[in-house]
């Protein structure tokens, strides 16, 4: 959201003006609904009126407009940097939506806004003078970008990189889930064995450039406008409190079969904070501001929940957890827009931001499920075992055919050293390898492990016996063994 001005009253016009102006202004800004390309705005003194000149917007077309406007059919003019834009007279048949057209810059936006009407309805100035208020507020000697909002971003982005270029995660989807695995996404058999830190580092991994530009995409949306709400300090209270509840509430739901990272808990639980805040303080907020900013951050918690209920891959979980701990702190912690007020109540707020937030951390702490093995001895356990059962099929096949072969009649010596020199030895490395692990007793890898040594052992003994088989029957003298 950025700072909507209203211009002061239109000045008289000595004479006719023509101002080029433009109503595209690039990918992701508004657009005027009737007019594209490059243009003109002429105004003329009688009246005065405001004739705006321009392509038809229709595919394909080449076909040029003008339209004019009386002072009484504009309303409600603003400016936002380059942009102006207003809403056309009710009663005027071509009034539906805003009238946006851009100027070169900023500056010039002004004078133009300048020379409109100032015709100004009751709501459209109170939700001016409100974002006036609430975007004018700006620390002493701290520049407008130093934001915990852009800080956040970076973060991501920066995280994002470390792990696509250097860990290995990929760029534009995960290629590998062990660098997550390794250094930080949550889940539950690795953050309730102690590893508690996955819950804040997972709020800043992606999987993949999707993943993190629509995360940061709808953080961008709510986040200055929360910051400004709450300030920073509340607001990066909120914002990690809300990641950790997202985070809880995946292992709640998800146990140990999913690793999950991304921001959407933290954000949904921005978005969350909104909410909060406009419950508690509906007064403070004009009808025009209240009303379209509980429109979109409703509709975007209901689409997201929605799409995340229909899409395998989205953790729901964490979002859902993000939204009910965001509106628990926004109501808890909202404050006043005026200072006085807003100074000395913050102490208050702070405390009890800082109080759910230790709930929080106490119930999830102690509620979450425990699992019935050590993470980092399921990881060793898994690095060691993997690469013997990739190589155990060929083995297997390797054998059986020699066991065909046996059977036959048509066994060669030459396959039966292989039994001895490569099958055997192969089964003693892995059989060695898993009994050098340093497991607890009891759990499940350790149970595993047992399993495994019997199977291992029965197999080495079968083929011990097999080659002394073979050596009777084809007379060839058995290999130690």
């Amino acid at each position: 959201m950025n700072h909507a001005g209203m211009p002061p009253s239109a000045p008289e016009l000595p004479r006719e003006i023509t101002i080029p102006i433009r109503y595209d202004d690039g990918a992701g800004r508004p657009k005027n609904q009737g007019m594209k390309g490059e243009g003109h705005l002429v105004i003329r003194p009688a009246g005065p009126t405001y004739v705006f000149e321009g392509s038809v917007r229709a595919a394909f077309s080449t076909q040029r407009r003008s339209l004019e406007f009386k002072s009484s059919d504009i309303w409600n003019v603003a400016v936002l940097g380059s942009r102006v834009q207003f809403m056309p007279s009710r009663s005027d048949p071509r009034g539906k939506g805003l009238f946006v057209f851009y100027c070169a810059n900023p500056e010039e936006a002004l004078l133009v806004a300048r020379m409109m009407p100032a015709n100004v309805e009751p709501d459209f100035a109170a939700s001016v003078n409100f974002s006036r208020k609430l975007w004018s507020r700006q620390s002493t000697g701290v520049a407008r970008w130093a934001t915990v909002t852009n800080g956040i971003i970076a973060l991501n982005v920066a995280v994002y990189v470390v792990m696509a270029g250097f860990l290995g995660a990929g760029w534009l989807q995960p290629t590998s889930l062990r660098p997550y695995v390794l250094y930080g996404a949550n889940n539950g058999g690795a953050t309730t064995d102690g590893e508690w830190w996955r819950l804040l580092t997972s709020m800043f991994m992606h999987f993949g450039l999707l993943h993190i530009a629509f995360n940061m995409w709808a953080y961008y949306q709510a986040g200055h406008l929360t910051e400004r709400l709450f300030g920073k300090r509340l607001y990066l209270l909120g914002y990690l409190a809300a990641g950790l509840a997202g985070g809880f509430a995946s292992i709640f739901w998800n146990g140990d079969k999913v690793w999950s990272a991304g921001a959407s808990g933290a954000i949904f639980g921005v978005y969350g904070m909104i909410m909060g805040y406009l419950l508690r303080e509906k007064g403070a907020f004009p009808p025009g501001v209240f009303k379209p900013m509980i429109r979109s951050t409703v509709g975007f918690a209901v689409y997201n929940l929605v799409f995340g209920s229909v899409y395998q891959g989205i953790d729901n979980s964490a979002h859902v957890g993000g939204l009910v701990m965001g509106v628990l702190l926004g109501w808890f912690m909202a404050l006043p827009l005026d200072g006085p007020e807003r100074s000395r109540l913050f102490p208050r707020r702070l405390a009890t931001g800082l109080f759910l937030t230790a709930v929080l951390i106490v119930a999830g702490v102690s509620l979450t499920p425990r699992f019935d093995y050590h993470f980092r001895e399921e990881l060793a356990w898994s690095d060691v075992v993997t690469p013997f059962i990739k190589q155990e099929p060929a083995f297997e096949r390797r054998f059986h055919q020699d066991l065909s072969d046996l059977q036959s009649g048509s066994l060669k010596a030459g396959e039966l050293r292989w039994v001895s020199e490569t099958c055997i030895p192969f089964y003693e490395r892995w059989l060695d390898s898993a009994r050098a692990l340093h497991l607890t007793p009891g759990l499940a890898t350790a149970r595993r492990r047992a399993k495994l040594e019997r199977m291992l052992d029965e197999q080495l003994a079968m083929c011990r016996r097999w080659v002394r088989q073979a050596g009777g029957q084809t007379g060839a003298q058995p290999p130690e063994i």
